[in-house]
């Protein structure tokens, strides 16, 4: 899912030479990127993307890029650690927003919580820090604990 994300820069570019104000020292900071999935309550699948997200002042903005047929969307929020809030716009036309709630873990390094479209659609979410190096040698671990927890979700709220 190599794609161009903030006008133009290439996160091939951003991943070998990093971006100013894109990583903080801060380990509660949201800002930086992010791989994760997302689940459909009624469907145990996942649905990949990458994020790019910008914090200023609890304030959140920033790019999600669907691996499915929806592609790109526009992110707004707000973010007062562990508590992220955000709405997703896709650029497709036709498409409904997304409503987004999560949690930060301690370490800073890992997101979930639950998206909603409306009444009958929603479901499960959780993304981990790419700007880790650490990440590729843990994704197949994390998606293995990613099913499990998913699975363990939606089964509770049945």
């Amino acid at each position: 899912m190599w794609h161009n994300f903030l006008g133009g820069i290439d996160r091939r570019v951003v991943r070998e030479w990093g971006l100013p104000g894109m990583k903080s020292d801060n380990k509660h900071s949201l800002q930086g990127n992010w791989l994760g999935n997302y689940y459909y309550k009624s469907v145990n699948q996942p649905q990949a993307f990458e994020a790019v997200f910008v914090e200023c002042n609890g304030m959140v903005d920033g790019n999600i890029l669907d691996d499915g047929r929806l592609g790109e969307a526009r992110v707004t929020g707000t973010f007062t650690y562990p508590n992220l809030t955000f709405v997703k716009k896709y650029d497709r036309a036709g498409a409904d927003p997304v409503r987004y709630e999560g949690r930060m873990d301690e370490d800073g390094k890992r997101i979930a919580g639950s998206w909603r479209i409306n009444a009958t659609c929603s479901g499960t979410w959780v993304v981990w820090r790419s700007d880790d190096e650490e990440l590729d040698e843990k994704t197949t671990e994390k998606s293995e604990e990613l099913q499990l927890e998913t699975a363990l979700a939606t089964s509770a709220s049945r």
